[in-house]
């Protein structure tokens, strides 16, 4: 007898990977933040901090997350049907973190200002 349910593959599949794409979109909101906070970046030039905040833009997740669901959807979804929930999933979470700053990022990107 088991206490624990066994649980069909394809949503263990979805839960492991949404879940580590939410807790990867997550770390890397806290870290953009985290750098951003630190003496290190208030000390350095105007240049060199628009350098350094160009490059953690370069790492938002969503375009990471839409990337993995296509590789998932092209690559995986026929042959490695586990891994492609895995990988979608993983996506997926990325996309969902990062959606609402998405049309702030679009807006600035379109040289559109916010009202």
């Amino acid at each position: 007898m088991s206490y624990v349910p066994l649980l069909e593959t394809e949503l263990l599949a979805v839960v492991l990977g949404f879940g580590t794409g939410v807790a990867l979109g997550n770390g890397g909101k806290d870290f953009d933040r985290m750098v951003q906070e630190t003496e290190w970046f208030k000390k350095l030039s105007k240049f060199k901090k628009w350098l350094v905040k160009m490059l953690l833009d370069l790492t938002h997740h969503f375009q990471y997350g839409l990337i993995l669901m296509l590789y998932a959807r092209i690559y995986l979804e026929s042959t490695h049907p586990t891994l492609f929930w895995i990988v979608y999933s993983l996506g997926f979470g990325l996309v969902v973190t990062d959606i609402k700053d998405v049309p702030r990022r679009f807006r600035r990107f379109f040289g559109v200002e916010e009202k």
